[in-house]
């Protein structure tokens, strides 16, 4: 359920994005930390710039992210409640 909730809280942001109400990515930029290693300088130096990524990939990339931290989440959760 968590997994979920971070999915549509994630796309919500992504939707408020792509209609131009927040044009200036920083909404996208916050909740999104794989975007936050991609600005690190030896990713940019040694992997490739962040300008070069297309921002429909790091979307992708950013939901596949909180689905595995909701699922971890999930995972210790229910761990925690069997104990």
């Amino acid at each position: 359920m968590i997994k979920y909730l971070l999915i549509i809280a994630y796309l919500m942001v992504v939707l408020l994005n792509t209609t131009g109400f927040k044009d200036k990515n920083i909404l996208l930029f916050i909740s999104s930390i794989p975007l936050w290693i991609s600005e690190w300088h030896w990713f940019a130096k040694y992997v490739i710039h962040p300008s070069e990524i297309s921002k429909s990939l790091i979307i992708v990339i950013t939901l596949m992210f909180w689905y595995g931290v909701g699922t971890l989440v999930e995972g210790s959760l229910s761990r925690f409640n069997k104990k």
